[in-house]
Order: C-alpha cells, then structure tokens, then sequence
C-alpha cells in the first residue's frame, strides 16, 4: 500500500461519514506531516472545520522473520471536535463525542479489512487488534479530540529485480 492509498482511503471515509461529511468546499480532513500539534492547530486556526478527521503520517518497516514477509503499516487517526477550552466540562463532552466518532472509523476500518464487501479486503491487510486511545491537548483553544494509533500487517514482496540492478 503506498502512502496515498493510505490518504484516499481516510479521506474517502471522512467524505462518507455522516458526522464528518468532508468536502472539498467544507474541508474536514487533514494529513499531519510531523509528530506534534503545530501544523494541526494552525490548520484548525485557518479554517478546518469541525468535526474534523486527522490522520498521522504514514510509516512502514519491514518483517522478514518468517517465510511470508509482511509490511507493516502504522498510522493514527484522531477526530477533533468543537470546545470551549477554558470550560473543562465542555472540553470532556468535546473529547466523548470525539472518541464515539473515532471508535467508528476504527470499526469501519476493520470491517473494512477483515470482510469481503470492505475496501481493504482485497489487500489482504490484516488490522490491529488492540487500539490504545488518548485524548488530544485542547488545540487553539477551540478544539480538543480523541486519537487511535493502529498497525496494518499486510504481504509485501522481497523479490530483486534484474530491471534494478546492472550486475545482476
């Protein structure tokens, strides 16, 4: 799976989701480049709107321990929500509302996965099957939200090419 499959699949879910809804005229879905909340909240500040779907960016390694050589595909989602970040009851019904959505995209992503009807079947990905959720920080102070990290296992080749190599 290259990174943007990965990015068109999200973004596909987050056009699809009835309390996301994204579109290219109401953008509610963003790709973080870095590991901290800085282009977040300057994305949330210039008008990303909100519920909001986040995904992090995209790694991979590779696992060559067994005779079936699998990629290995780790990502997070996170949904932000609408907050009035100086009120911390607010700020908690922010974050249950945040999590609910969250926990359907990762539902989705499973069925998605693991069913033959699921965009991700023929991939033949095999999902997580433990997600460790976290809240976010209050962003900009008009947003706060709830994130899942996940693994895709998925079988990748190991094979050289002659094509790639003058001495082979």
């Amino acid at each position: 799976m290259s990174e943007q499959e990965y990015i068109d699949y999200f973004e596909a879910l987050a056009k699809s989701h009835k309390a996301i809804r994204h579109t290219p005229e109401k953008p509610r879905f963003f790709v973080a480049n870095d590991n901290n909340y800085t282009e977040v909240e300057k994305k949330v500040r210039s008008g990303l709107n909100l519920p909001a779907i986040v995904i992090d960016q995209y790694y991979d390694d590779l696992d060559r321990s067994n005779d079936n050589y699998l990629a290995q595909v780790m990502g997070g989602i996170t949904v932000l929500v609408k907050c009035k970040g100086a009120d911390p009851v607010d700020v908690r019904r922010a974050r249950a509302e945040a999590r609910a959505i969250a926990l359907s995209f990762i539902n989705r992503m499973y069925y998605d996965c693991r069913f033959p009807k699921g965009t991700l079947y023929n991939k033949r990905i095999i999902p997580s099957t433990r997600f460790e959720g976290e809240p976010t920080p209050t962003i900009a102070e008009i947003a706060t939200g709830w994130g899942y990290p996940f693994e895709w296992k998925m079988p990748t080749t190991v094979a050289l090419s002659p094509d790639d190599w003058s001495d082979l």
